[in-house]
C-alpha cells in the first residue's frame, strides 16, 4: 500500500507542478503586460495596477493550495475504496470458509446415512445367509450322520 500512496503523492505532485507552471507562465505574461501598461499610464493608474498585482499574487498563492487539497481528497477517496475492497475480500473469505464447512457437514451426514443404510442392509442379509449356512451345516451333518450310521450298520450286519 505504501507504493500506492507514494505513486498517488507523485501523481498529485506532478499535477501540482504542471498547474503551477501554467499559472506561472500566465502570471508572467500578465505581469509583463501590466508592466507595459503601467509605464504608459499616469501615477493613479499605476497604483491601481499595483493593487491588481497584489491581488493576482494572492490568487497565485491560493491556487498553490488547490493541488494539495485535490491530492489529499483523491488520496482519501482511494483509501476508502481500498478499505471497501478489503472488507469485501474478508467477507468473501469468511463466506467461502463457512460454505466449505457446511458442505463438508452435509456430505458427512449423507455418507453416514448411506453407511447406516448399507450396514443395516448387509446385516439383515448376512443374518439370513448366516442362518442358512448354519442350517445347511446342521442338516448335512445330520444327514451325513444318518448315512454313516446306516452304512456302518449294513457293513457290520453283512460282515459279522
Amino acid at each position: 500500500m505504501s507504493d500506492g500512496k507514494h505513486s498517488n503523492t507523485k501523481l498529485g505532485q506532478a499535477l501540482q507542478n504542471a498547474a503551477l507552471e501554467n499559472i506561472n507562465d500566465d502570471l508572467k505574461d500578465i505581469f509583463d503586460t501590466l508592466e507595459k501598461i503601467s509605464k504608459s499610464l499616469p501615477e493613479l493608474a499605476r497604483k491601481e495596477v499595483e493593487a491588481l498585482r497584489s491581488e493576482i499574487s494572492g490568487l497565485e498563492s491560493a491556487l498553490k493550495v488547490v493541488p494539495d487539497e485535490f491530492n489529499y481528497s483523491f488520496g482519501n477517496k482511494i483509501n476508502r475504496i481500498l478499505d471497501v475492497a478489503s472488507e469485501i475480500e474478508d467477507h468473501t473469505k469468511k463466506y467461502q470458509q463457512t460454505l466449505v464447512l457446511d458442505l463438508q457437514n452435509l456430505l458427512s451426514n449423507y455418507v453416514d446415512s448411506i453407511n447406516k443404510k448399507l450396514s443395516n442392509e448387509i446385516k439383515s442379509n448376512f443374518i439370513i445367509k448366516d442362518n442358512m449356512f448354519y442350517l445347511a451345516i446342521f442338516l448335512s451333518s445330520v444327514f451325513g450322520g444318518c448315512v454313516s450310521a446306516c452304512l456302518i450298520f449294513f457293513l457290520l450286519k453283512n460282515f459279522y
